[in-house]
């Protein structure tokens, strides 16, 4: 069954973000540690410029099964949550559940 972690950094406007290191560098490490282990896709959402949001970034990461998320975070999590002080002083806020239902346009 599909599961999903969510990776959140709070919106801190005090709190720099380098968004190009994130999508450039960061997320293809994200891949090349955790893809070949069960991660099948990911998306990343920029929520900076929306005051109200709580949210600064958000990171979706689909997995192939919760098994997967668990091994790859707890023996491969290191190299890729040792890489964020590359790219912000925030803290990565995560929680995950398994995806019951979803649909998509298709045309």
């Amino acid at each position: 069954m599909t599961y999903i972690t969510n990776v959140v950094y709070d919106n801190d406007a005090n709190a720099a973000f380098d968004m190009e290191y994130y999508i450039k560098t960061h997320m293809p490490l994200v891949q090349k540690h955790w893809g070949p282990r069960g991660l099948e896709s990911w998306r990343v959402f920029d929520y900076s410029k929306d005051s109200s949001s709580p949210y600064k970034v958000h990171a979706l990461l689909m997995w192939k099964d919760q098994a997967s998320a668990d091994d790859s975070i707890s023996n491969h999590g290191a190299e890729v949550f040792g890489d964020v002080p590359k790219f912000t002083k925030l803290t990565p806020n995560k929680f995950a559940g398994h995806l019951v239902s979803s649909s998509s346009s298709s045309n």
